[in-house]
This record gives structure tokens, sequence and C-alpha cells, in this order.
């Protein structure tokens, strides 16, 4: 996904004097015209020029920092800049392109779509440059537009909408479903996160298949089934052997061979109060994958130590990552596992 990868590394062209918006409003409404021309281009202008980030940047980095050195790196080498921006421009319209098609499974007719309101939510600082220094008003957008031909509406998200100096840009097109609010909007998406949990977990809803059976016996009565945790890990560590984090890892029974087939995560970054929910996976390399909306880590286990890199979603700014497994009280898997299982759907 995107996320905020435009926001750092956006397109040099003259389009780009038009992506300074006015208002959050102006914001919407030309995301709801890009999606209504299936117009790539217009969408990519919403996001800020480069020349502006580097500007940006050499103005508020620390002059040792990645950022600045990046920045510095960019202004100082157009070729460079140019095979950064090719690439950058082919992510975003194959980005775009996926979410169009993503409403065409829903059936969805863009060209006939009308737009109908929309919500803005503050979201949470970032821990990248982009977020501390620049802006650190940032807006996570519901769009509801109405499909004139099948008469349906449907509500879409923008991520990382900002605000600096004024002036508006962003952001990135997820999650697309039939709605009419947020609530609606929720339910959808709480659903299609618990179909996708349960098929990794190896757990098939085959009622559209079967027929339907009656029975006036309570034995007879469909079971939910119950997530098996097979295992707890705590680990405590430093990214870049400095800032200090937390993280909770839980071990999920299923039909794979490896009998773990999922997990889920909570992570805690520096002095933050809170633990944030991660999504977690492992490939068949044997790296594991944890991501949050505010950047991810690879990480290769070794015994009881994971070792790696995070990356901020903002400015992809990297650090490296050591964690050691750690001894966890009772009381606190009690509580971890309580914020755990509060947001996830009944199984």
């Amino acid at each position: 996904m995107l996320r905020t990868f435009l926001l750092l590394l956006c397109f040099l062209t003259p389009a780009w004097l038009h992506a300074q918006m006015l208002s959050e409003k102006d914001i919407v409404e030309s995301l709801v015209r890009s999606l209504q021309t299936k117009d790539a281009t217009l969408y990519s202008d919403l996001f800020p020029q480069t020349d502006s980030l580097i500007n940006w940047t050499l103005h508020a980095a620390d002059k040792q920092s990645d950022a600045y050195k990046q920045m510095l790196y960019l202004q100082n080498n157009y070729a460079a800049k140019q095979d950064f921006d090719s690439a950058v421009h082919k992510k975003a319209t194959d980005e775009f392109l996926e979410f169009v098609r993503k409403g065409n499974s829903e059936e969805i007719h863009w060209d006939r779509i009308v737009f109908v309101r929309y919500e803005l939510e503050k979201i949470r600082q970032g821990r990248d440059f982009l977020s501390q220094q620049i802006s650190s008003l940032r807006f996570l957008g519901y769009v509801f537009v109405k499909d004139m031909l099948n008469r349906k509406t449907y509500g879409f998200t923008v991520f990382d909408i900002m605000q600096v100096n004024g002036f508006w840009y962003g952001g990135e097109l997820s999650n697309i479903f039939e709605s009419a609010n947020k609530e609606e909007f929720e339910t959808a998406r709480a659903a299609e996160k618990k179909r996708a949990h349960d098929e990794a977990l190896g757990i098939v809803d085959s009622s559209a298949n079967t027929e339907k059976k009656y029975s006036f016996d309570d034995n007879d009565a469909p079971k939910a089934k119950l997530k098996e945790i097979i295992e707890r890990k705590f680990y405590k560590g430093k990214f870049d052997n400095e800032i200090p984090v937390q993280l909770y890892i839980r071990y999920i029974k299923g039909g794979c061979p490896e009998i773990a087939c999922a997990w889920d995560a909570l992570f805690k970054f520096g002095d933050q109060d809170d633990y944030v929910r991660m999504e977690v996976s492992r490939n068949s390399g044997g790296k594991w994958q944890f991501s949050e909306e505010l950047g991810g880590m690879e990480l290769k286990l070794d015994g009881k130590i994971y070792t790696g890199a995070y990356a901020s979603n903002s400015d992809k700014t990297e650090y490296d990552v050591k964690l050691t497994e750690t001894e966890i009280s009772i009381k606190k898997i009690q509580a971890l596992d309580e914020q755990l299982d509060k947001g996830i759907p009944n199984e």
C-alpha cells in the first residue's frame, strides 16, 4: 500500500502547481473526481511536489538526519530525482487502479457516482520526521458516494490527509464497502477482517454451499469456534539502541503443518502510554512482518532475539531493531489479552 510513501517521494511535473488545496473539502472533491474519471494523474496531483518536500525538509531537519541527507541528495541529483519520480509514478498509478478494481468488484459504476458527504478523524502523530516536524495535523477521511445507476451508497477511507503551511494534501485510498455511514462501513470492515482472520486459521464458512438443516435438538446447534492461543511471548528492546520498545505476540492454532498459522500482536513505542495493534505475518523465508498504520518492522528471529528494521510509512525513516524475549507477569498478560481481544469480532 502507498500509505504516506507518496508524501515523501512524489512526482516532479508542472501539474504539481495544482497540488495545493485550500481546504480538506477540496481534497475530497478532487479524490471523487479522479475516481469518476478514473484519472490516476489527477489523484497523484493531490500530493506535495518533490521540490516542496525538499524545501520543507532542508529548513526543518537536522543536517545529520537521514531525512535531510536524502532530500539534499535529491536536490543535487536531477537524474536520480527523475528516476525516482518515474518509479513512484508507476506505483501510484498501480495503487490507484487497484482501488478502482476493488470498486469494480463491488459493482460500482465509477462514472455514475456522486459525492454525498465525508467525515475526518485526526490520527495520532507518527514516529517520523514528516509527521513530527512538518505536518502534525493529519486525518483519516471517510468518504461516501452514491452510484446513481444501481442506487447504492458506498463508503471508502482516505488515509493521511495532511495540512502543511495552510494547504491540504493527500491521501491514500483504501477499503471500500457498500455503506451509508461510518457505523455501517466499520461493520463491513470488521466482517472482512474476520473473514480474512478465519481464513488464516483454516476456518472455512461453508454455509453458503450446504443445504440448510433444521433441528430441535440443542446439541445440533452450531458451536462457535474459539480461537486457541498456544503460546504467548513478550519482548523488550530498543530502536537504534536508544528508543525503548515493547512487543507482545500470541501464537494462534490453525490447520497448517506448523500448528501456529496466525499471530496477533501489540506494540509500544518509546514513552507512549498506549499499545497499538500490529498485523503479523511470516514469509516462507522465515522473516517476520509486523505492520500498523504508522509503519512496520521486518525482523528475523534467532532463538529469543528479534533483529531487523522498522520503517515509518511517512518518510521511510528506518530504525535498527533489537528485541529480546522477556518474562511477563500473569496480570500483564491478562491486560494485554483483554486489549487484543477487545477489537476482534467473536469467532
